[in-house]
């Protein structure tokens, strides 16, 4: 009976080590996804040249001869990438790894750090000398970077960004800015979530791949108003835009909703999150980029 018994736990030590060991190989295969990596930026920013910061989350093979796969560049808001702690924000960590569960790279690019800046929320728009224009030129060079990589497909990148992020995307896609039209390098899609658009709307917008724009109908922050006029008068590819009824800015986030005075024109301006614009525009971002980046 004793021999009987050392054995079953002998057994069971060795099946712990086993699943031990897999658990260990899946962390640190999980931890290697993410990788830090350095682009050269073509801009120089207060006359001296830069180094754009970004993160590269390389998904799993989709197929055993490695077939080179799509990627998205994510651009971030005002508040920056990275969270009071310094580490990559919660947001570009959570839609990073969901677009590497669908096979697809994720590059998240850090537009504000390599200038020695954190944050932008809190400056006036007049006095911004970090720009969506400027970041546009930010996402072409990380465009540029990527179709040399070895397992990202060069045909199939896309960009996807969040309020000045959004903006900037735009800025990015849009042929009636002079370094848009200058390059030859075009995303297969583009989607933003509640950016701003007025400069594009008096520009006029003159899109360079297809669209998709989600906002809230209650957003003080960034409001909807020069979206829907923007996409009124937009050229074909013609964006596709959704007001989520009741959701305010970062309306794709699972924070109560709350306000904000250091913003804008101080008068407040409210963000967090709503449940059902949060499921909702998450699932149309993936049915939307799996049509047009596969």
């Amino acid at each position: 009976m004793t021999f009987t018994v050392e054995l079953q736990s002998m057994r069971l030590g060795i099946k712990l080590k086993f699943f031990l060991l897999g658990w260990l190989v899946l962390a640190l295969s999980a931890a290697h996804s993410q990788v830090g990596v350095q682009i050269p930026s073509s801009q120089k920013f207060n006359g001296e040249p830069i180094t754009l910061n970004a993160w590269l989350f390389w998904a799993p093979a989709l197929n055993q001869d490695h077939r080179s796969q799509a990627a998205v560049v994510l651009l971030h808001g005002c508040a920056g990438a990275l969270d009071a702690k310094g580490k990559l924000s919660h947001r570009m960590t959570d839609y990073a790894q969901r677009f590497n569960e669908q096979g697809w790279h994720a590059l998240v690019l850090d537009s504000l750090t390599p200038r020695g800046v954190k944050q932008i929320c809190t400056q006036p728009y007049s006095k911004r000398l970090i720009t969506p224009l400027l970041r546009a030129q930010d996402v072409l060079d990380a465009h540029a970077w990527l179709t040399e990589q070895k397992g990202i497909d060069q045909d199939h990148i896309g960009y996807v960004g969040w309020s000045n992020g959004g903006s900037t995307v735009l800025a990015a896609t849009n042929l009636n800015n002079a370094v848009v039209a200058a390059s030859s390098l075009r995303p297969v899609a583009a989607a933003v979530f509640y950016p701003g658009c007025v400069e594009d709307l008096n520009l006029g917008y003159r899109p360079n791949a297809p669209m998709l724009i989600q906002v809230g109908d209650r957003d003080d922050w960034t409001h909807m108003g020069p979206c829907k006029a923007m996409v009124e008068q937009a050229l074909e590819p013609k964006p596709e835009i959704i007001a989520y009824p009741g959701a305010y800015h970062q309306f794709d986030s699972e924070q109560d909703v709350k306000i904000r005075y250091d913003v804008g024109s101080g008068k407040g301006v409210h963000y967090g999150g709503n449940p059902g614009a949060n499921l909702a525009s998450k699932k149309r971002l993936i049915e939307f980029l799996k049509i047009e980046l596969e």
